[in-house]
């Protein structure tokens, strides 16, 4: 037990080291959307929390978890990082447990746990506040199945209550995140690597409970998918084309993009070249998705080799027992991540969190036969020691450098929204129940750039500031504004990169979308949030509105603070 405290309270000591001011982040954007969609859910019936019709993924734990932060933490972001780098700190410690109890190797476990928690390649399922609270939890309860399978695993009848322990860890797994459906091939190759003898008649009501459950509702997702109007069509020719190329090039991508850093710029470099060499044939992104497959491959290809050198001394069948299961992890979930419904050239960190145990794993296994393998010559076995360590010295080095980078961005960023939107609740503590807030640069726009938006913006967040916006007074009276984070039927502008200009469009999340501005009622309540005056005079004469309603913000870029001009608005309307 103690020794246990001591792994958990070193890994935890290694994750706050590495991940050193996440604590003084802030939200980004989705998380935005997810206190908005809880809000909404909190004031409806139960079953609507399973959203069966209304979004792509049916992850009911996740909203319950984020209605729960958010009750608890509200809009103080360091709760949720720190909450995030514990739990990440707890699958760090569970990927110890569970490769210690297959391997038997403490060297090994500590190794892949140490590469797990530091891997910034990795990073964004846990230092992005929007995905920690489905990746994190849904990995914790994939590793405690196995945990529990192996306990049984020796048993050669496998009985009903194993089956609904294994099904409830599956669902509620599948609950946070849809990647828990990678159990569903992987426990009967489980069983078939660690005790194909229990593969026979006895336990077919074992296999029968656990698949009556996992296939019923594997089936259930994929007809709403099909019959949802607004999710994903997995049905058509293009998303098939789509998923071949991802299930063919993820394997190796998975592999990859866990072990090396890098792969932005040697893209960026692809693409801003590749049209020198093919002007008019072919475009520049499908150069450069060509050149970069490429790049995976031969590098893999290095890696493939380098690992059938060292696996080809190793004799132990319970290393291989432990490579082949890791193997058939890293296949699975590219098939299964395969179905995300667009061509990834290179595959968004979250996405890597569920592989990267695996990947680790391997890598560890490699790093450790290769410094415990003798020489008959002192120099190069000498060599070989100080080439893993420098192997994992520069894993290391190269995460902490890639995520003190992002958590600097994420923590510059953040602090510059929290002190706009402190300044605008600091002018207006309150709003009356019909409120339309109309927000202007005092000087022209300019500094948006440094945040990744455009300058016709105004206000530098990644999403709808409107919403953002609403939802900071919508805790005065929560009731009142639930109902306006749902989709809307009526006209709002949104920001289109194409075109550089806003356009007008229907049926949108009122507010939500990037640089999104528009005017709602319900009930007796009304609230409005425009950066361009003409659509703001239109919608004040097409609603026959009163215009001292309106709040006037002046935004000042050099120091982002906040002014209100209501007045000099009211009188130029």
């Amino acid at each position: 037990m103690k020794k246990n405290l001591l792994i958990f309270l070193l890994l935890f000591g290694v994750a706050y080291f590495f991940t050193n001011g996440f604590l003084n982040t802030f939200f980004q954007q989705d998380e935005w959307n997810g206190f908005g969609l809880v809000t909404y859910l909190s004031h409806q019936p139960i079953w609507a929390w399973f959203n069966m019709l209304t979004g792509q993924h049916l992850v009911p734990f996740t909203s319950s978890s984020w209605l729960v932060f958010y009750r608890i933490f509200g809009f103080e972001a360091g709760y949720y990082a720190l909450t995030s780098l514990l739990l990440h700190t707890f699958a760090a410690f569970l990927v110890y447990y569970f490769i210690k109890s297959l391997s038997k190797d403490t060297v090994v476990s500590l190794l892949t746990a140490l590469l797990f928690i530091t891997n910034s390649r990795a990073s964004l399922a846990f230092i992005h506040l929007a995905v920690f609270s489905n990746t994190i939890p849904c990995l914790i309860l994939i590793i405690l199945f196995f945990l529990y399978l192996g306990k049984i695993i020796q048993k050669k009848i496998y009985g009903k209550k194993d089956a609904g322990i294994l099904a409830a860890l599956f669902l509620t797994a599948v609950f946070f995140r849809e990647d828990a459906f990678i159990l569903i091939p992987l426990l009967p190759i489980y069983i078939f690597i660690y005790n194909r003898k229990a593969l026979v008649k006895q336990n077919l009501p074992f296999f029968s409970i656990f698949y009556a459950f996992a296939v019923t509702f594997f089936i259930f997702r994929f007809v709403m998918q099909l019959v949802n109007p607004i999710a994903l069509n997995v049905s058509n020719k293009s998303y098939l084309t789509t998923y071949l190329y991802n299930a063919i090039t993820f394997p190796v991508k998975l592999v990859i993009q866990n072990l090396f850093e890098g792969y932005y710029t040697i893209q960026m470099f692809i693409y801003q070249h590749s049209q020198l060499l093919y002007p008019v044939q072919l475009s520049a992104e499908v150069i450069n998705t060509i050149y970069l497959d490429l790049v995976f491959l031969a590098i893999f290809n290095v890696v493939a080799v380098v690992s059938f050198i060292v696996f080809r001394g190793i004799k132990d069948k319970s290393v291989w027992k432990n490579i082949y299961f890791f193997i058939a992890w890293i296949l699975i979930d590219a098939l299964l991540l395969a179905s995300v419904g667009r061509r990834m050239n290179l595959i968004e960190g979250r996405y890597l969190y569920l592989s990267s145990v695996a990947v680790l794993f391997i890598l560890s296994v490699i790093l450790v036969k290769v410094y415990r393998s003798g020489s008959p010559h002192l120099i190069l076995g000498v060599f070989k020691k100080m080439l893993v360590i420098i192997v994992i010295i520069g894993f290391l080095i190269s995460s902490y450098l890639r995520m003190q980078k992002d958590i600097k961005t994420f923590e510059t960023q953040g602090q510059v929204r929290k002190q706009i939107l402190s300044g605008i609740m600091k002018v207006h503590p309150a709003i009356p129940k019909n409120t339309i807030f109309f927000v202007k640069c005092k000087d022209e726009c300019y500094r948006n750039s440094e945040f990744g938006v455009s300058n016709s913006l105004v206000l530098p967040f990644s999403s709808g500031p409107g919403w953002i916006i609403m939802l900071y007074y919508s805790r005065q009276n929560e009731k009142a504004y639930a109902p306006f984070f749902t989709r809307f039927e009526g006209e709002t502008e949104l920001w289109d990169w194409k075109v550089g200009r806003y356009t007008k469009v229907k049926n949108q999340d009122f507010l939500w979308d990037m640089g999104a501005q528009g005017y709602r009622k319900i009930g007796d309540y009304s609230f409005g949030y425009f950066v361009s005056e003409d659509f703001l005079r239109e919608t004040i004469k097409k609603n026959n509105l009163n215009k001292n309603i309106v709040i006037g913000l002046e935004y000042d870029e050099k120091n982002f603070k906040i002014e209100d001009i209501s007045n000099r608005i009211r009188n130029e309307l």
